[in-house]
C-alpha cells in the first residue's frame, strides 16, 4: 500500500480468521505486564498467514483532544493518541499461528514489548478507532500499517524490534486473591408461566401454602406437567445459623466446659444427608428434560447481613458439584422472603443462571471479583517490621499438624510472623509423619512447640486440649487446616461417606468456634477450598464441607469476631489431600484455567488474605486466558 492511498477491499481482509482476545490483558498481567483501563484498547483481531489484523479503539471517557481533521475536545491535542498507538501493538502478544489466545514463549515465557523503532511515517491524524495490519518479518521484528476506519493511512512502521519482558518480573500474589460478589441480573427473556411442584420433606414455609403442588417422595413420571420442581431446605430459624450471642454471652461461657453439646454440626450432617437422598432419587427417577429441580434455601448464600444458615451453605456446596455432574438439571435459589418466592420462580428460570439469590424481589448472581484490602486486624509488629495478627506473647493453635501444608505454615508463622508458642494438633500427635523433624526445626528457630494427639471433631477432647494452654500465654489465634477427601460422584455418595468428610472440617471448626468464643483471639483462620465456591465434579461432600466453613466464618465476622476462611485452589506441592490426585483431574483443572500455586505464592496469599474485610476470600491461580465460550457465570465480571 503506497503512502497516502486508501486501501481497497473488505475489513477484515478476506481469508482472515478471528483470534480470541477475551483474556489477553488478564493473561499479560499475570505474566508481569499490566495495562490500565485507558490502554486496554484492543477490540478485535484476526490472522492470515504471517499477518495479524486488529481494530483498536480509545476507551470511553478517555479524551482524544483536538487534532488535525477530527473532533475538538478537552485536553491536549493528539494526531495519534498514545494509548491508541500502544494498543495498536498489543496484537504482537497474540499467536499468529494458533488461535488460542496470548502468545507464550515456552522457553522464557516472556512478553514481547517494543524496543527499537525505524522508518516510522505519519500520514494523517487518526480518530478514536484505528485499523492495524501487522506482519512478522523475523523472530522479534514486525512491520505495521495503521489506518482509520475509512481506510485512509494514518501511520506506517517500517520495522519494530521487540524484546521479551523478563519472566523473572514478580507477579504480586494478590493477583490470585478473589472474592464473591453478587451482581443484580434481569432476565432477558419473558418469564415463563406454568405450574410448580414441591418435592420431598423440605420446609414448606419457604413457599406460600398452595403456591406449589406436592409431589410424593418417589416422583411420578408426570412432572413434565410442571414448569419446575422445588426442593426446600429448613430455614435458619430452625437452629442452623450461628448463634447471635456476642463473645461475652452466658451461652458462650457455658460452652467452654464442654457440658453443653452445641448440636449444630449434627444439623449440618442431617440436612446434607436429607438433600443427598432427594437429589439421588430425583436424578435417578426423573428423565433429563427441561424441567429443573430448584433447591431452595434461606440465608445460605447471597448478599445481605441476615442470619447465616451454615447447614444450607453446605447444601449449596453439595449442589454446586452436582450441577457440574448433571448440567442443566439443578438450580440453586436462596430467598430472603418466602412469601415472594413463588412469584419470583418464573424469573428464576428466565434468568439463565445456575445460582441465584432473591433479595427484596430482585435477583442476584454470584460473580468473582478482585477484593479491596483495608487492614482490619489488631496488628502486632514482627521482628522484621511487618504487621501480623499473630502476637509474639500468646499461643497459636494449628490443627492438621501432621499435614504438609500445616508444616509449611508452622514454619511461616515462626519465621515471618514471630510466633513463639505453637500448639500443633493432629490425630497421631507426636507420631505423625515428619513431626519430630518439624518440632526440632521450629524449636531451633526459637519457638516453644507442643504436639498433641487430638481429633478436633471430638469436642470433649478438644476442650481438654484448650484448657491445657497456660494462662500466662493465653490462646490468641487459631488456624484450622484439618481435612480429608473421599471422592465419588453424587450417585456413589452416602450419608456415612459425607459425614466422614464433614467431621474434621465443619465439626472441628464449629467446636473451635464455640470453645474459643470468650478468648480474646486476634485471628481465626480456616483452610477452605475453592471447591466450595466453584463446585468440583466427584467431590460433592468436600464441596459441602468447605462451603459450610465459608458460611461459618461469615457468621463469626457478623458477630464481631475474627474470622477468615481462605478458599484455596491447587498447590503445586502435593499434600495429603492431593498426593493421589489423578492426572485426569489435573488436566481437567488445567482446562478450567486453574494452575498450581507455588509455596511462596501460597504463603504470600495467606498473609494478604488476613488484611481483607472479606471473611471468605479465594486464593486461586486462575489463568483467565484458558477460558473460552461459554464463559462460566462465576467469571463473567473478570472476563
Amino acid at each position: 500500500m503506497s503512502r497516502g492511498s486508501a486501501p481497497s477491499g473488505p475489513w477484515p481482509p478476506a481469508g482472515a480468521e478471528p483470534l480470541d482476545i477475551g483474556a489477553l490483558y488478564e493473561a499479560l498481567e499475570s505474566r508481569g505486564v499490566g495495562y490500565g483501563p485507558a490502554f486496554r484498547g484492543l477490540r478485535a483481531a484476526w490472522s492470515r498467514g504471517g499477518e495479524t489484523f486488529a481494530e483498536v479503539a480509545l476507551p470511553d471517557g478517555v479524551p482524544h483532544g483536538p487534532g488535525p481533521g477530527h473532533d475538538a475536545g478537552p485536553g491536549p491535542g493528539f494526531i495519534v493518541h498514545p494509548a491508541l498507538l500502544d494498543a495498536a501493538l498489543h496484537p504482537i502478544g497474540l499467536r499468529s499461528e494458533r488461535h488460542d489466545g496470548p502468545a507464550r514463549d515456552e522457553a522464557a515465557d516472556g512478553v514481547p514489548l517494543p524496543f527499537s523503532w525505524s522508518r516510522v511515517l505519519l500520514s494523517a491524524g487518526g480518530g478514536r478507532v484505528l485499523r492495524v495490519a501487522l506482519r512478522r518479518d523475523g523472530p522479534d521484528t514486525v512491520s505495521a500499517r495503521i489506518t482509520g476506519e475509512d481506510g485512509r493511512p494514518v501511520a506506517e512502521i517500517g520495522s519494530l524490534t521487540t524484546r521479551a519482558a523478563s519472566p523473572a518480573l514478580p507477579v504480586p500474589a494478590e493477583r490470585f486473591l478473589f472474592q464473591v460478589t453478587w451482581e443484580r441480573v434481569t432476565p432477558a427473556a419473558p418469564a415463563p408461566a406454568g405450574r410448580w411442584a414441591l418435592y420431598g420433606d423440605g420446609d414448606a414455609r419457604l413457599l406460600p401454602h398452595g403456591a406449589a403442588e406436592p409431589l410424593p417422595h418417589d416422583p411420578p413420571t408426570a412432572w413434565e406437567a410442571f414448569r419446575a420442581v422445588v426442593l426446600t431446605c429448613p430455614p435458619p430459624a430452625s437452629g442452623n445459623e450461628a448463634d447471635a450471642d456476642g463473645p461475652d454471652s452466658d451461652k458462650s461461657n457455658k460452652s467452654l466446659d464442654g457440658s453443653t453439646p452445641p448440636g449444630k454440626p449434627e444439623t449440618v450432617h442431617t440436612t446434607t444427608a436429607a438433600i443427598l437422598d432427594r437429589l439421588q432419587t430425583w436424578l435417578a427417577a426423573a428423565p433429563a428434560t427441561d424441567v429443573p429441580l430448584i433447591v431452595l434455601t434461606q440465608g445460605a448464600a447471597g448478599p445481605g447481613d441476615g442470619p447465616v444458615d451454615v447447614a444450607g451453605a453446605a447444601v449449596w456446596g453439595l449442589v454446586r458439584s452436582a450441577q457440574l455432574e448433571h448440567p442443566g438439571r439443578l438450580l440453586l435459589l436462596d430467598t430472603d422472603d418466602p412469601h415472594a418466592t413463588a412469584a419470583a420462580l418464573p424469573s428464576v428460570l428466565a434468568a439463565g443462571e445456575p445460582q441465584l439469590a432473591l433479595r427484596n424481589g430482585a435477583l442476584f448472581a454470584p460473580r468473582l471479583t478482585r477484593p479491596s484490602a483495608p487492614a482490619r486486624h489488631r496488628a502486632h509488629t514482627t521482628a522484621t517490621g511487618g504487621n501480623t495478627p499473630f502476637g509474639p506473647d500468646g499461643t497459636v493453635l494449628l490443627t492438621g499438624g501432621g499435614g504438609v501444608l500445616a508444616g509449611v505454615l508452622a514454619r511461616h508463622l515462626v519465621s515471618a510472623h514471630g510466633v513463639r508458642r505453637l500448639v500443633l494438633l493432629g490425630r497421631r500427635g507426636p507420631d505423625g509423619p515428619g513431626m519430630p523433624e518439624l518440632t526440632a526445626e521450629l524449636t531451633a528457630a526459637g519457638a516453644q512447640v507442643t504436639v498433641t494427639a487430638c481429633d478436633v471433631a471430638d469436642r470433649t477432647a478438644l476442650a481438654r486440649t484448650l484448657a491445657a494452654v497456660p494462662a500466662r500465654h493465653p490462646l490468641r489465634a487459631v488456624v484450622h487446616t484439618a481435612g480429608v477427601l473421599d471422592d465419588g460422584v453424587l450417585e456413589a455418595q452416602t450419608p456415612g461417606r459425607m459425614s466422614a468428610v464433614l467431621r474434621p472440617k465443619t465439626d472441628g471448626a464449629w467446636h473451635l468456634h464455640e470453645l474459643t468464643r470468650t478468648a480474646r483471639l486476634t485471628a481465626f483462620v480456616v483452610f477452605s477450598s475453592a471447591a466450595g465456591v466453584f463446585g468440583s465434579p466427584g467431590q460433592s461432600s468436600y464441596s459441602a464441607a468447605n462451603a459450610c466453613l465459608d458460611a461459618l466464618m461469615t457468621a463469626r465476622r457478623r458477630l464481631g469476631l475474627p474470622a477468615t476462611a481462605l478458599a484455596w485452589g491447587l498447590w503445586e506441592r502435593r499434600t495429603g489431600l492431593t498426593a493421589d490426585l489423578p492426572e485426569t483431574d489435573l488436566r481437567r483443572m488445567a482446562r478450567a484455567g486453574v494452575r498450581g500455586l507455588t509455596t511462596d505464592e501460597g504463603l504470600a496469599l495467606f498473609d494478604a488474605a488476613l488484611a481483607l474485610d472479606d471473611p471468605a476470600p479465594l486464593a486461586v491461580r486462575l489463568d483467565l486466558a484458558a477460558h473460552r465460550e461459554p464463559v462460566p457465570p462465576l467469571l463473567r465480571l473478570l472476563l
